[in-house]
């Protein structure tokens, strides 16, 4: 069985193939002309059709679908999803997807059903971002009417690719407690099996972060732009498969915006009832581990004392270095606006007199990386769109500036295996 995919036009004729037996809004069919008129009927043979559509190409129900957890041909980022009967999960704008497929024509179905019980505003809804075979970029937003996407059609009718990100959300949709503010994918539908398995990149990088790290603000706008935050930006640096984690609001001693608790005890968990550690690993083992929190435990109010913060992170190191194994380079990199800074190189300073850890690392940025960046009282500037969170100017400075300080930090302890505290005061 095949389906015609209906979507309001203004007119026109095409070709297309429709029978006389309907399925809600899909039809069997086969191959013939017909024309569409808005607000019109659809003429096909003895069968009209109340309804006014656009052909957007056909999906074979013998075709299987591309769904999480059990399709190979479809691969998630790592540590920001989770996959809960067969559906995948997340709440960290910056996730993304890869997958290969056939045919000419793809959509995405995902599930919208929390977010419209919860009467949440159009706006606020997941926006996407997504390209085939590496062309131009498309957006969308997703809605309460429609859990179907077009990602492709009229596509060359062979083997693709598809690369597609959550590039934002509302970020006081609660996203923790009942992951209201959360993109949700059922599966992915062509018109054709592939037999390719996308190629991953050969490291494993996650990064925590707040909502900075998340991109927002990065436009001016409340919705985020994950795929132009620093981290993201990093990721790609790194030549690694990532997961970038950030939530707005959020810090070392302090709980972040959508119900969501302070990192310490956030970092372990994609959610309040579901854990990110499989036998109390991070899977897959990272090769790498990035935090960037102590913005906000400034900004609170009131602000978070020094030791509450340097105590957070020399504890907070002893667990993470269990989680990710003893091979994994552990970085934490001071705020771009420096808030914190001293208690939070004194907390990795303590864990290193402690531990003897080889492999983990306090990175300072130096006050080149916080230009703009060091009060909301700054407002817009060159740098930033609020005096705090990075625009995308600065998003694409500071990350060859983390990658290159996070270079000279692992070089310098490897010449001078004396202190794994590097700071940069230019």
């Amino acid at each position: 069985m095949y389906y015609l995919q209906t979507y309001p036009v203004t007119s026109g004729t095409s070709t297309a193939v429709a029978s006389t037996t309907t399925n809600g809004t899909a039809f069997t069919f086969t191959e013939q002309s017909f024309t569409y008129v808005k607000s019109g009927l659809l003429a096909l043979g003895a069968l009209s059709v109340p309804t006014a559509f656009s052909y957007l190409g056909y999906y074979d129900s013998n075709i299987p679908p591309i769904v999480p957890g059990s399709s190979s041909n479809l691969k998630f980022s790592p540590y920001n999803w989770r996959i809960n009967n067969n559906i995948a999960i997340t709440n960290n704008p910056g996730a993304y997807l890869n997958s290969s497929f056939a045919g000419t024509n793809l959509k995405l179905v995902v599930d919208t059903s929390s977010l419209v019980s919860s009467g949440v505003p159009a706006g606020y809804y997941p926006k996407i971002r997504w390209s085939i075979d590496d062309n131009s970029w498309q957006s969308a937003t997703l809605n309460s009417s429609n859990n179907t996407i077009i990602l492709g059609a009229g596509l060359t009718n062979t083997e693709h690719k598809l690369k597609l990100y959550f590039l934002g959300i509302d970020y006081t949709l609660n996203r923790w407690s009942s992951e209201t503010g959360a993109l949700k994918i059922v599966r992915l539908d062509s018109s054709a099996t592939s037999s390719l398995v996308p190629s991953l990149k050969p490291k494993k990088l996650i990064i925590y972060g707040d909502s900075i790290t998340e991109g927002l603000a990065i436009e001016g706008s409340k919705l985020s732009n994950s795929m132009a935050s620093y981290a993201a930006l990093v990721g790609e640096g790194f030549n690694a498969e990532y997961g970038q984690i950030g939530f707005g609001g959020q810090g070392w001693t302090v709980a972040g915006t959508g119900s969501v608790p302070k990192f310490t005890e956030t970092w372990n968990n994609y959610s309040s009832s579901t854990s990110r550690l499989i036998a109390g690993k991070l899977s897959p083992v990272p090769d790498y581990l990035i935090v960037l929190h102590g913005t906000n435990d400034a900004l609170a109010a009131p602000p978070a004392t020094d030791g509450d913060v340097t105590k957070a992170v020399s504890n907070w190191l002893t667990a993470a270095r269990v989680a990710a194994g003893n091979e994994c380079e552990i970085f934490v990199v001071s705020p771009f606006g420096l808030f914190k800074n001293s208690a939070i190189s004194l907390g990795v300073s303590n864990y290193l007199s402690l531990s003897g850890d080889s492999k983990t690392s306090f990175v300072g940025l130096g006050v080149s990386a916080s230009t703009g960046l060091t009060s909301f009282a700054l407002g817009l500037n060159a740098f930033s769109t609020d005096g705090i969170h990075p625009n995308i100017f600065n998003s694409v400075r500071l990350a060859p500036i983390i990658i290159s300080e996070i270079r000279e930090t692992v070089l310098n302890r490897i010449s001078k295996p004396v202190s794994s505290v590097h700071n940069t005061t230019g």
